[in-house]
């Protein structure tokens, strides 16, 4: 799965999309991910698609 991010100072609107600036999607499918990459907003360097990260493990608690 990847993760998207609006990197730029501006609000990016896609047909099926929309992206405030500073906002990251994750788990996003990685087809559309692909999509995206040869849009303007990509190449212009506003969007930025990674990786999603990994979930993270909670440690378990003993319990006095």
């Amino acid at each position: 799965m990847a993760s998207i991010t609006n990197i730029s100072s501006h609000r990016i609107d896609l047909a099926d999309l929309s992206l405030a600036p500073g906002e990251a999607i994750e788990h996003f499918d990685d087809r559309e991910a692909e999509r995206l990459k040869s849009t303007n907003y990509y190449r212009a360097g506003w969007i930025t698609i990674g990786p999603s990260p990994e979930p993270q493990q909670e440690e378990p608690h003993d319990a006095d």
